[in-house]
């Protein structure tokens, strides 16, 4: 026979991989990784591909804390890695799901032998996984490879060293075979049997050749892998602290930039449905269900067991194989269908429908009931499908593409949902999927039952106010029509706890929802919270946490019993999202309940209680949204004053009840017009000259002294927060020692511009209240900020104790906490949101009939009306501060930009797109840089250095750029920045970090000039009283209660008087400040009530104190005619009411004394049938002016 040819070996250098090779622009580790996976799937051994798959996304994941700074300690494990990563935000959940999938095959890759074999299928799976996970990569972390086309996924074939040893191991034993046969022939063949043998010897020297190269290319991935760490080591310093480390290609990428790539290829992943589906299978396992689709499945045997938590691929239904159904026990709850990552989602939970209908029983299972039915019939369809089927079998279904939920792409993310059993469910994207514990809870909840005990439950044990029943009913209708944001604006005083803690019993106790979620901004309202639910009685005077459970804000962990869970929004952000996360399913909470939701002011307050880990208010309301977004809940928001993205997020409020009306109605206290404190330094700002040599106080806690280069001027925006002046303050609290009172029972809250700031004002005012008043105690006047020690415990004496009188605060005190003493408020800050200062008003508006209060004071050092009122219509042009200056170059630079419209101009109409607003940012951060790096230039020469060759690029003054550019259009500035290459890197050489925090301390001397009374937009009483009437004129014939106050003021109901009272508050026209002005311009001090203002200066009517008319019109109506005695009693009474009410009607008669004695039936019965008339004589008798 002829020679058998066997090829000697070399050692070639491992074969290029099919499917990865991209990855060596990268890493030649991560392609060495996958080539070994496509080797040993071709040799037939998925174990080993799934292994080195694992190892791959582990690289990945190494990777990309590397790039984010995201510490990754060599003990670290790949799942926690990943949890940490998605959580800070760093990896969209569709990548993470795609890793978390390479590692959890990869483990059970290491532990499956022979009882549970991993089959070539799953291992092929993860490789195309795998694949689309480099592709996502190579595009993100790439040069240029945004738009990387890889081609179609290529089978791996046998061309490797594992493949070749295995094919010689076979050679060798098959030549070894022919040797024996060989050997047992005559000895006419023994040649032929030598000749063998030494053919079969050369083939084991070949295999233990291969075997060392095999050994060789591990040598070489571990060299590649010390190598691909030392890399990262760079990456993750550069990450952490970019000036100090060396920079690498990818280590110098801005992480924003980063994170902008890794979004865009994650929006290009592709992949079909069988990865798809294991993608599920992973997210499934993770909820609590047993999943596998390609061994969990109909045709393998797969049928519901009691006890486990299942869900079976491939059930037969009339419509078809249903992807998945879910059992809880032996009851199937829930069909799934699974599309591809690039299928819109929303659209194809009809299918499952389809299938929900048609499910097939199989008789090992137990079907779920309609309890509403005796049979177990399911839930009506309303209409009959394709099946002639006309009841819903299942009652839930799912539909999903694999992908993490995006709330700016729902119709192609998240994991849809409908609840089958109402017509008016309607279908709405999760974040992930529901428990078996939490679909058993969702089964079991009968919410048509609940809607119709809540219609029928009474309020009387509640002690509600009538507004606050109504808003209890508003939210409840509104959940009963599907809504699932309820936003309620209700006036900071009204009562919101007290109205959702009556709101929250009633849906507990009618069984609407299963476990509430109460969730507060800060500690010290959440503890405020916890109190009052505490403190709640009920029913049979019950108090709520003797009915229900409740968990406190340290309870990160609510029981299986628990019914409210209190929280803070940074608790549940870190519990969610922190590092040290847990897991929290979907169906934890199926209500949220938001106190002071409004979060819209963060413009004029420092950040603290956990809040500077939100970089900016965008990243706040981020993380609060995500927050939101968790969890499958009916969400209700309660705010004093809604900011635009709280009525973004929760929708326009259900109801409304305003200060305004809170104040006519008689539950809040009106306030004095502000009393303005006007000084020198004030009026005319603080000058320094050029060459002025001034001492700065510096973040290390030292004064320096600094030789001015130019010219600096402060206005009284700046007092206290870029300039130090103790002479304002001082000026300040002599005033405001002679103005209030320390002694009595009325306390003073103060609000400073930060926390030094507060330490000044505390010093200085209890020395000028010594001076003024004499000896008081250390503790009247005391510091409340997040800074201050035991912040809570001084929340706490201040609310309950006699001491301090005095709390100078920043902003612990802005929201949320109540104290009913506080008489006045001083502002000793700008303030530029108009929700903050509200807030802050509002925590003086409460009755307090223990001290006699009855208005409360404003005392404003700094034109804080003024500046609101330039404001107030505007928004911030730069509303994320955090957007470094590269992004807004790279989204200018951007064509998507110059087309994307985001509204129009408001002077004519024309388009706006992002590249605009842009554009405004650009100018504005331009402006902002220039202006500090020219104050700091005199003793910073690398800043001066900066703005010389700012000055040499762009050919003018540096403080001439943001003008220059300001009058460039958003395509013209994309050319002039692309035309000076250099700017960016320039205008980032003028940053100058904590050096821009320093103060200038000022020892100008100041002096009060004046005292004056605010009057909003008008400077003077007598502006006030003509807009006042110039506003009667014009609305006369508008306004229905004006006309008829001018014309006919018998006619007059109180419900007119309370819309007149309302619209005219809009306006700024209350009864107490017409009041005040008329005092101060005509120097007469008369209580003439608004319908004797209004009716003077329209047509005017004498201005007679309103009580002297009352008291006129009843000696006019009892000289008038011969009355019982019952009869004078009665007008006797009405008279003491139309004092007390200005307005009586039939509706006066109803309440209080009145209703105990008869109410308006008696009343009547006392003028036999008469009253209304006997009512309109004394009230015509009121208003008729003396002759």
């Amino acid at each position: 026979m002829p020679p058998l040819k066997i090829h000697s070996v070399s050692a070639p250098a491992p074969a290029a991989s099919a499917n990865f090779q991209f990855l060596q622009q990268h890493d030649p580790l991560l392609v060495q990784l996958c080539a070994a996976a496509e080797r040993n799937f071709a040799a037939g051994d998925p174990n080993t591909c799934l292994l080195k798959l694992r190892q791959f996304g582990e690289a990945l994941a190494q990777h990309l804390a590397a790039v984010f700074g995201v510490e990754s300690p060599p003990d670290a494990k790949q799942a926690d890695l990943l949890v940490t990563l998605q959580r800070k935000g760093h990896v969209d959940r569709s990548v993470a799901d795609m890793l978390h999938l390479l590692r959890q095959q990869g483990n059970t890759a290491n532990h499956s032998f022979t009882d549970t074999p991993i089959s070539l299928g799953q291992a092929k799976t993860a490789l195309k996984v795998a694949r689309e996970l480099a592709v996502w990569f190579h595009r993100a972390f790439g040069r240029g490879t945004a738009s990387f086309k890889p081609g179609p996924f290529i089978d791996p074939v046998a061309t490797d060293y594992a493949t070749i040893t295995a094919r010689l191991e076979a050679q060798v034993a098959q030549k070894m075979a022919e040797a024996d046969r060989a050997n047992a022939l005559v000895a006419a063949e023994q040649k032929k049997s030598r000749h063998l043998e030494g053919q079969a010897a050369l083939l084991a020297s070949e295999r233990s050749t291969w075997e060392q190269l095999a050994q060789d290319e591990e040598r070489e991935r571990l060299r590649l892998q010390s190598e691909f760490e030392a890399r990262l080591a760079v990456m993750r310093a550069a990450a952490i602290s970019p000036a100090a480390a060396p920079q690498t290609d990818e280590s110098s990428s801005a992480p924003s930039k980063v994170s902008r790539a890794m979004a865009l290829a994650t929006s290009h992943i592709e992949l079909d449905e069988d990865e798809t589906r294991a993608i599920i299978d992973t997210q499934l396992r993770a909820a609590g269900w047993e999943a596998d689709t390609t061994t969990l499945r109909y045709s393998h045997g797969a049928r519901p067991i009691a006890g486990k938590n299942q869900a079976i691929a491939e059930w037969p239904t009339q419509s078809g194989p249903a992807d998945y159904v879910l059992f809880v026990g032996l009851t199937p709850l829930a069909v799934i269908e699974a599309k591809k990552f690039s299928i819109d989602v929303s659209s194809v939970i009809q299918q499952a429908e389809r299938y929900s209908v048609g499910y097939t029983e199989d008789g090992s299972e137990q079907m779920p009931g309609n309890s509403v039915q005796a049979q177990s019939l399911g839930w009506p369809t309303l209409h009959t499908t394709v099946t002639g089927g006309t009841h819903y079998r299942i009652p839930f279904v799912f539909a999903s593409n694999g992908r993490g939920y995006h709330r700016q792409f729902l119709g192609k993310s998240g994991v849809w949902f409908r609840d089958l059993r109402r017509p008016q469910n309607h279908a709405l994207a999760l974040a992930g999927w529901h428990t078996p514990e939490g679909l058993s809870a969702l089964l079991a909840l009968d919410t048509d039952g609940a809607e119709q005990q809540l219609k029928v439950e009474p309020f009387g044990y509640l002690n509600l106010r009538d507004y606050q029943v109504v808003a209890v009913q508003a939210i409840e209708a509104a959940i009963a029509t599907g809504k699932r944001e309820c936003l309620v604006a209700m006036a900071t005083g009204t009562g919101k706890t007290r109205t959702t803690i009556g709101l929250i019993y009633r849906l507990l106790k009618a069984k609407r929802f299963n476990r509430i979620l109460f969730l507060v901004d800060r500690n010290t309202l959440g503890e405020q919270a916890q109190n009052a639910f505490k403190d709640a009685r009920l029913e049979q005077n019950r108090l709520f946490t003797d009915i229900y459970d409740l968990k406190e804000l340290d309870d990160a962990v609510p029981d299986s019993a628990t019914k409210v869970h209190v929280a803070t929004v940074q608790g549940m952000v870190n519990r969610l999202f922190g590092a040290d996360g847990r897991d929290i399913p979907i169906d934890r909470y199926d209500c949220v309940v938001v106190d002071e939701a409004h979060r819209g002011y963060t413009l004029d307050r420092e950040m603290g209680e956990g809040e500077l880990e939100f970089r900016s208010e965008a990243d706040y309301v981020s993380s609060y949204r995500r927050v939101l977004d968790q969890f499958d809940a009916v969400k209700i928001a309660l705010t004093a004053t809604p900011a635009q993205h709280t009525t973004q997020i929760f929708g326009l409020p259900v109801y409304t009840y305003t200060y305004r009306e809170a104040v006519i109605d008689g539950w809040l206290i009106d306030h004095d017009p502000p009393v303005r404190f006007i000084t020198q330094l004030a009026k005319n700002g603080i000058h320094f000259a050029q060459g002025d040599v001034v001492n700065v106080f510096v973040p290390s806690g030292k004064v320096q002294q600094q030789t001015l280069p130019d010219e600096l001027d402060f206005e009284v925006d700046h007092f206290n927060r870029l300039v130090i002046t103790e002479k304002f303050n001082q000026v300040v609290c002599d005033e405001l020692a002679k103005c209030l009172d320390v002694f009595g029972g009325e306390k003073t809250l103060i609000f400073c511009a930060n926390d030094a700031h507060a330490d000044l004002v505390v010093t200085l005012l209890k020395q000028a209240i010594e001076r003024e008043q004499g000896q008081i105690n250390d503790k009247t006047v005391m510091k409340i900020t997040g800074r201050a020690d035991k912040p809570s415990e001084l929340v706490r004496l201040y609310k309950n104790e006699q001491l301090p009188k005095i709390a100078v605060t920043v902003d612990l005190l802005t929201t949320g906490i109540d104290v009913p003493e506080i008489c006045n408020l001083v502002f000793l800050r700008r303030v530029r949101s108009r929700i903050l200062y509200e807030q802050m008003l509002g925590r003086a508006t409460r009755l307090c009939p223990e001290i006699d209060k009855e208005i409360f004071k404003i005392y404003d050092a700094v034109d804080l009306y003024q500046a609101l009122d330039a404001v107030s219509t505007m928004k911030p042009v730069v509303r994320d501060v955090t957007v470094p200056l590269d992004q807004l170059f790279h989204e200018l630079a951007d064509d998507k930009a110059h087309s994307t419209v985001t509204g129009t101009r408001d002077d004519d109409d024309t388009l706006l797109t992002h590249a605009d607003d842009v554009a405004a940012q650009i100018v504005v951060r331009v402006r902002n840089l220039v202006r500090r790096a020219q104050r700091y230039a005199g003793n910073n020469p690398p800043v001066a250095d900066a703005l010389n060759t700012l000055k040499l690029l762009t050919a003018r003054e540096p403080g001439e750029l943001a003008t220059h550019i300001n009058g460039l259009s958003a395509q013209a500035l994309r050319a002039f920045i692309a035309q000076h290459g250099a700017l960016l890197s320039t205008l980032k050489q003028l940053q100058l970090g904590r050096l821009g925090t320093e103060q200038v301390i000022s020892d100008h001397p100041d002096e009060l000039i004046a005292v004056e009374t605010g009057y909003g937009s008008y400077s003077r009483p007598e502006d006030y009283l003509d807009a006042f009437k110039a506003f009667i004129t014009e609305n006369r014939n508008k306004i229905a209660a004006l006309e008829i106050v001018v014309t006919r003021p018998r006619d007059l109901t109180r419900e007119h008087l309370r819309e007149l009272q309302v619209a005219l508050a809009e306006k700024t026209f209350t009864e107490r400040l017409i009041g005040t002005a008329w005092k101060q311009a005509k120097n007469e001090d008369i209580a003439a009530t608004l319908i004797g203002y209004i009716r003077q200066l329209a047509l005017g009517s004498p201005l007679v104190p309103f009580e002297q008319r009352v008291g006129r019109a009843l000696k006019k109506v009892l000289a008038s005619q011969a009355w019982a005695t019952p009869q004078q009693k009665w007008l006797e009474r009405i008279a003491k009411s139309v004092k007390e009410n200005t307005v009586i009607d039939e509706t006066t008669f109803a309440k209080g004394a009145y209703a105990n004695h008869g109410g308006f039936k008696a009343v009547n019965a006392a003028f036999r049938g008469n009253a209304l008339e006997v009512i309109h004589q004394f009230e015509d008798a009121v208003w008729q002016d003396a002759a």
